[in-house]
Parts: C-alpha cells; structure tokens; sequence
C-alpha cells in the first residue's frame, strides 16, 4: 500500500510484516564531477538499500560503476565489472574496464544501467581551471536540460561530449540563444553539413555576416533556431534578399515530409513572392506544397514563361498539377531518347579522340577527371554541391573507396560532378543536389570506367 510518511511527508510504499519481502530492494543513482588539473571526472556511483534479510535492519551499499575522464584532447570511458585473466582462464577479477557493448536485445537492470540519475555537485566553479572551464555546462544544466524532455543519466557526460565537438556551444549558451542549444545537443544531425564551425564570434561561427547576425537576434527576439540561420545562409547563397516579412513566413513555413523545405520558397522569389506562393496555396488547399513544387520544376524543365502567373497559378491545380503530369512524362522520354543518341555519339566520338592510356590523366571535350589533392577537399565538394561526399572522408582514408572530381576544363576549380570508384567499375556520379549526368557527363565517365579497367587488367592500378 502507498501512504503519506508522517515524518517527511514524502508518499512510500508499505507491506505487511508478515507478506513476502523478495522485492524490497530499492536502487537509486547519483553523479559526482571531480577534477584533476585540467581533466574533469565524472563518477557514477550506485546506491541500494536492501530489506529483504531483515526489514528493520536494511543493508547499505554504495559502489561507483562508471566514469569517464575527459582531458583536453580525448575521452576516456570506463565500468566496473569482471575481466577475464586469459583466453583459456577460468579465473575472473573485478576491475576497471572498457565499457562493453550492450546488444539491443539485451535489457539490464538498473543496478547495471541507471534510469535515472541525481547531480551530487551543485557548485561548478570546480571546473574554472580544466579542459570544460568554457563550456557553460552551469547555464546548460539550468537552462536547456529542463527542457529536454527524458534526458539521459548520462547526460552530464553527453554535454562534455558534445562541447568537445562543438566548442561553440558555449557562445549560443553566452548569448541566451536556448532553444537552438538544445536543438544541437538533442540532435547532432542538425547542425552537421551545416557549415558551423567555431570562430572568434557567433556569427562566424553560424557562417554568417555582422549584419545577417544582427537581423537573426532582432527578428527573432533573441531566440533564432538552427533553421532560422540556414534561411539566411540560403538566401544570401542564392542572391536573394529577405524582408522581415519574408523570414516570417519562412521561419514558420511546414517541410512536409522535405527537409528543407524554405529552399523552394526562397528559389520561387525568382520569379514569384512568397505572400503571393503562400496565399496561393491556402487558397487551392493543396495539402501536399511538395506537389506544387514539383508541378514549378515540370515547367522550368520545359521552358515555361514563369512570369506568367497563368502558368506558376492555374485556376484548379489539381487538374493542371494531373494535365501538366501527363505533357511532362511525354517531355521526359522524348529527351531520354534524344540524350540516348546524344551519348551514343559522343561515346563513340571520344573512343576516336582520346590519346592517352593513362585514365587518370583523360581530358576531352571540355572535361577532365582527377583524385582530390587532400582529404579535406572532399568535405567542400559535398558543401558545394550539396550531397554527402563530406561523410566519406573516412572510408576513402581506408582504402574502402575512391573518390575521384570531374571537372570542366574552363572551370577547374569549381565542383561539377563527383564520381566515386569502388570494386573495379563506377559506383556512382553526382553533380548539384545528386543530380544525374548529363549525356556528355556520361559519356566521359563511361569512356574514364572502360579505360580504368583496361588499365588495371595491366596491373597498373590496385
């Protein structure tokens, strides 16, 4: 039975003297932070209170079972639990060790993996003089984790973690900037391919202008969101230059299923407003705004007058988005027929021109191919054109893959496509937004793969 306790006032659970006492065990957590010169130390530390022997008289037990030590330039993490003395022992020590990995099927009890945790340090002064000395973990642990609905135990360790990451927490947290500290924390994804990095201040930080960051903290009365900075950077990135009106409707604007999906607004200022985009769209009650979008690109792919508003806002969209659908498919295969025959004769026009043996040095009809100059460039490439080279930075530095940059000989500076090698043949070739090769794109890669294999059939290429 639960009841009131008449000294505490706290509500506890009580049974009969003379009922079974299997489950009056009771397991409670708390986390202490401790320093050493400028390595922070976090401690775990489990406590049960044990009823089942004698009632009257419980058994205390406190023993720590994790911690991590996080020193300037690396984490350490450790738990206690048994190591086996050899391969072929039978004997077991209980010790400190690396954590072992728990299986998704595996559920532990508390007693090995808290649910919950209680902070014991309540003064973080301790940290002025360690590696976490500027990490404002005090104003994030007051301010953002309240907000965090079912934070982790381990999220004094998870903060550190990040800060190591991303040092510039710190100015978001300084600047009163919450909510967007707590969508980077909660979710790394969103602040990763972003462009953020850390800077002298804020605003070079977030990758954008003195006078971009001003506009960021009087519009959105100093609580900006990480989407609110790409609005800007997007726009600024397509010449475009937003009212406050404009950044209203776009801070607040749905994704339907599409990530970003205030690219297509700030695209359609091209040759439309966003007032106009939205109060056309209410008025239309189109559900999905990715149809509209993709009835827009049917048009600029077929060369339509959009200054027209007869064209970009049909009377009935239904039954011009299902008219215009049909006229598009025609417009797709006709091309796919005429890019077939294109590639075919620019295939066998480059066989006929092409003088080297060398794939790696194939240059013609205005393309050339070659590696990248360090592993850095990759992650420009995929900022540029917008596609995820930037995440394989580690596979190619294993040998897992190759990346290779097609460029156009009066460009060679500028990303065009980027093809990656993997078992003995082409994997794949992207340009801007994982678009697909052009015929004459196409036609080089296909010309680069036939002279890779011959070349490698010679023993020259591993």
């Amino acid at each position: 039975h639960d009841f009131m306790c008449p000294h505490c006032g706290k509500w506890i659970t009580a049974k009969s003297a003379g009922m079974g006492r299997g489950q009056l065990f009771e397991i409670n957590w708390s986390t202490i932070i401790q320093t050493n010169g400028s390595n922070v130390l976090v401690r775990y530390i489990c406590h049960t209170k044990d009823f089942r022997k004698d009632f009257r008289h419980p058994e205390f037990h406190s023993r720590e079972l994790f911690r991590t030590i996080h020193t300037p330039k690396s984490v350490e993490n450790y738990e206690m639990g048994y190591y086996k003395m050899g391969r072929d022992s039978d004997s077991y020590v209980y010790r400190w060790r690396d954590p072992v990995g728990h299986g998704w099927c595996w559920n532990p009890s508390e007693l090995q993996v808290p649910s919950s945790t209680v902070l014991y340090n309540t003064d973080f002064s301790l940290l002025a003089d360690t590696c976490m000395r500027y990490s404002c973990f005090d104003i994030f642990l007051e301010k953002v984790v309240p907000s965090i609905r079912n934070s982790s135990p381990w999220i004094v360790d998870q903060f550190f973690n990040f800060y190591h990451e991303y040092p510039f927490v710190e100015q978001v947290l300084k600047l009163g900037w919450y909510l967007m500290a707590r969508e980077m924390f909660v979710d790394k994804n969103e602040i990763r391919g972003k462009g953020f990095t850390s800077g002298r201040t804020i605003a070079e930080s977030l990758g954008i202008s003195r006078e971009q960051f001003i506009f960021l903290r009087e519009t959105t009365h100093n609580s900006p969101r990480i989407k609110d900075v790409c609005i800007l950077k997007y726009a600024a990135q397509s010449g475009k230059r937003l009212s406050v009106c404009d950044f209203e409707e776009l801070r607040y604007i749905q994704d339907d299923g599409w990530g970003e999906m205030y690219k297509n607004y700030i695209d359609a200022m091209e040759y439309t407003t966003i007032y106009k985009l939205q109060k056309y769209i209410l008025d239309q009650k189109i559900k999905h705004v990715s149809d509209y979008f993709d009835f827009v690109g049917w048009l600029i792919e077929m060369g339509y007058d959009m200054r027209n508003e007869f064209n970009i806002y049909p009377r009935n969209f239904v039954e011009k988005h299902d008219e215009m659908s049909k006229e598009y498919q025609k417009f797709k295969d006709k091309k796919h027929r005429e890019d077939i025959k294109k590639f075919n004769r620019l295939l066998k026009q480059m066989r006929k021109d092409v003088t080297v043996d060398n794939p790696i040095n194939l240059q013609i009809q205005g393309l050339f191919i070659r590696l990248p100059y360090q592993a850095t460039e990759l992650k420009t490439e995929g900022e540029t054109l917008h596609h995820c080279v930037g995440t394989y930075i580690d596979r190619v530095m294993k040998g897992e893959t190759t990346i290779f940059f097609v460029r156009q000989i009066k460009k060679p500076d500028k990303p065009y496509y980027t093809l990656e090698w993997k078992n003995h043949k082409v994997v794949q070739c992207r340009g801007l937004h994982n678009c697909d090769m052009t015929p004459e794109v196409k036609a080089f890669t296909s010309l680069f793969e036939e002279k890779m294999k011959a070349y490698e059939l010679q023993g020259k290429v591993g």
